[in-house]
């Protein structure tokens, strides 16, 4: 399962049980689950999650938080062998501490381009 642990939970208060659910695997539980109707599916914090739903096409949207600070180290959003593709950016804005919070949503295969604004 490309590093993800085997088991795993995915906690949604608006799920009409209003309870925990446990997907033992997750790129087919999740298939299934997008297929119904319902309220969004989010990944929180687990690239090792993340990398899984990338390969096999089951991520949507993304919104990224960017911090104003520097670390200097931690892991990748994006690992190897991650696809390429192009984004195309749906809402922008910004905190009042700096943080800015931006939504993707995919927008097919990565054409040349420029800075341009």
């Amino acid at each position: 399962m490309g590093g993800v642990a085997e088991d795993f939970a995915v906690l949604q208060k608006n799920f009409p049980q209003r309870g925990l659910i446990v997907i033992r695997n997750p790129a087919e539980e999740i298939s299934e689950l997008k297929k119904t109707t319902g309220p969004d599916l989010l990944v929180q914090g687990s690239s090792s999650l993340l990398q899984t739903l990338l390969d096999r096409g089951l991520v949507d949207q993304f919104t990224m938080l960017i911090y104003p600070v520097v670390l200097g180290g931690g892991k990748r959003l994006f690992g190897e062998g991650v696809p390429s593709r192009a984004l195309s950016l749906v809402s922008s804005k910004v905190s009042s501490s700096g943080v800015t919070i931006n939504t993707y949503m995919q927008a097919g295969e990565v054409q040349a381009g420029s800075f341009g604004l």
